[in-house]
């Protein structure tokens, strides 16, 4: 039997909760910021936060422990 990998495990655990920072947080703040706040960008943007927010999780989030998940 091996050792569990640690650092493996806490990188896993990281990601996880960086994805859940970006759908609890980051999302709907973006989305309320540009409806109320963003005026005539907010409503340009509006419709690219979703693929924003994807790209975010595609490229920098799913990377944190090396593995490409999504």
């Amino acid at each position: 039997m091996e050792a569990p990998d640690i650092k493996l495990a806490g990188l896993k655990i990281a990601e996880k909760t960086a994805l859940e920072v970006v759908d609890a947080i980051v999302a709907p703040y973006a989305k309320y910021y540009a409806a109320e706040k963003g005026g005539a960008i907010g409503e340009v943007l509006t419709p690219f936060i979703d693929q924003l927010l994807e790209k975010l999780k595609e490229e920098v989030v799913d990377k944190i422990d090396g593995e490409d998940n999504l």
